[in-house]
């Protein structure tokens, strides 16, 4: 039998997000490399990571959120993870610093989502995001390195994002969130994005990519799935 790597996830950023994660890695599993039997999907470490220094717009207390944070990776590693990955946008800005403390490699989101754009041929992009990977623009910064122009949300619109993020935090979306969302694609859509990056692993949760009987949205890029595409083809060897 194909050797399959072991994969390792650091959730909990927050929890919900990183179960939507693991569940895409199954589903993509069976799609994409027809996997069935409990011997065809890789052997997945899943930690849910409780992590203090951090909320809904990212960072709050970044010295003692990183001090716990690589503890939880080098967890992962002890278990046996062949490679991790980090189901959480905001947190690849201490990407290098992660990778440093470990190892085995890290395979990075941001990255792997800015090159699927890039490759796409994408010239504009929207993003959606938390605030803290607003600020620090590491998005912006990837697709900017690749040629696309990013477009960011404004403050107001930041706002909005912040909530729906802890709505999924904490279980409560809702259509209003949906709505919301779609308001905020079609505007970037307006200032010339022909696709928008969802650069926050809440955001997919709380997405309608239907966006109503009039709305016609432009390619969106889930990181989720993206994250998830990227880490089944190092598990499989593709």
């Amino acid at each position: 039998m194909k050797f399959i790597k072991k994969i390792g996830i650091l959730g909990g950023i927050g929890p919900l997000a990183g179960a939507n994660f693991f569940q895409t890695l199954i589903t993509l599993a069976q799609e994409k490399y027809d996997a069935v039997q409990d011997c065809e999907f890789p052997q997945i470490f899943l930690n849910s990571a409780a992590i203090p220094g951090f909320d809904e717009t990212g960072f709050t207390a970044p010295d003692i959120f990183l001090a716990h944070l690589v503890r939880e990776l080098q967890i992962l590693e002890q278990m046996g993870s062949d490679f991790i990955i980090i189901a959480c946008n905001t947190v690849h800005h201490h990407f290098q610093d992660l990778q440093d403390a470990l190892n085995i490699p890290i395979l990075n989101l941001i990255e792997a989502t800015a090159a699927k754009v890039h490759t796409d041929g994408v010239h504009v992009a929207g993003i959606l995001s938390s605030e803290s990977t607003n600020q620090l623009q590491l998005y912006s910064g990837a697709l900017e390195s690749k040629g696309v122009k990013p477009l960011i949300a404004t403050s107001d619109q930041q706002q909005v994002l912040n909530q729906i993020i802890l709505n999924v935090m904490g279980g409560t979306q809702s259509r209003k969130d949906s709505a919301a969302l779609n308001e905020i694609v079609a505007d970037m859509q307006g200032q010339g994005a022909q696709s928008v990056v969802l650069g926050c692993t809440e955001l997919p949760l709380a997405f309608n990519r239907d966006g109503g009987p009039d709305t016609a949205h432009p390619v969106i890029y889930d990181s989720n799935e993206i994250l998830a595409e990227t880490a089944l083809e190092e598990a499989y060897g593709n």
